[in-house]
């Protein structure tokens, strides 16, 4: 029988993305990479802890067997753009499923909340239009 590693979703951690980066599939590394200004998995770690820590993005670190492997997040670029990102290590495999899982369904958490976010506008525009208020919605800037 073929024993498949414990893998947990955790917060992203610094030591855990620099492990991560350190040890990229090479197919990772390649496609990542070639996108950057820099060849740098130390840079590349501390870019990613910052978009998910200081940004919109939100993401997760995968553990397998206590080992940090796989990292992935997603990012809202434009109004309603997502950006949806993943990359690990040659051990990463069992934890694409789970992080993949993960991010579909915190993408359809963030729309729930900007559907509630949008409706709440609405009903804050209504109500200060009825009132005779400006709303803050559409209106011209000075």
């Amino acid at each position: 029988m073929i024993r498949m590693p414990d893998v947990i979703l955790k917060d992203v951690t610094q030591i855990a993305l620099d492990r991560i980066c350190l040890n990229l599939r090479e197919m990772d590394a390649i496609e990542i990479f070639n996108q950057r200004p820099h060849d740098s998995p130390i840079i590349l770690a501390y870019e990613t802890f910052h978009l998910v820590k200081e940004r919109t993005a939100v993401g997760r670190i995968a553990w397998q067997d206590g080992v940090p492997v796989l990292v992935g997040g997603l990012a809202e670029r434009w109004p309603n753009v997502w950006e949806v990102w993943m990359f690990g290590t040659d051990e990463s495999k069992p934890s694409m499923f789970p992080m993949m899982r993960w991010l579909r369904r915190r993408k359809r958490q963030q729309d729930v909340e900007d559907a509630v976010e949008h409706a709440v506008g609405e009903v804050i525009g209504d109500a200060a239009a009825a009132a005779g208020r400006p709303s803050g919605r559409h209106t011209p800037r000075s």
